[in-house]
């Protein structure tokens, strides 16, 4: 999934929808990636069994 917002950043409601969306998938058996915005001082990348969040530091 590519999303520009992603938890920690919550604008409006894709972030909530693409958390909730991933998080449900990885529960359900499925390798999810998120490519998202990067944040200062949050990990460049994020593994939580089968869920990874790859955030990069230019625009998507």
């Amino acid at each position: 999934m590519v999303s520009w917002e992603y938890p920690p950043r919550i604008i409006g409601g894709l972030s909530r929808h693409v958390y909730y969306l991933s998080t449900e998938l990885e529960k359900r058996g499925v390798e999810v990636t998120v490519l998202t915005l990067g944040l200062p001082g949050i990990e460049e990348e994020v593994v939580k069994r089968r869920l990874r969040i790859v955030r990069v530091n230019e625009e998507i």
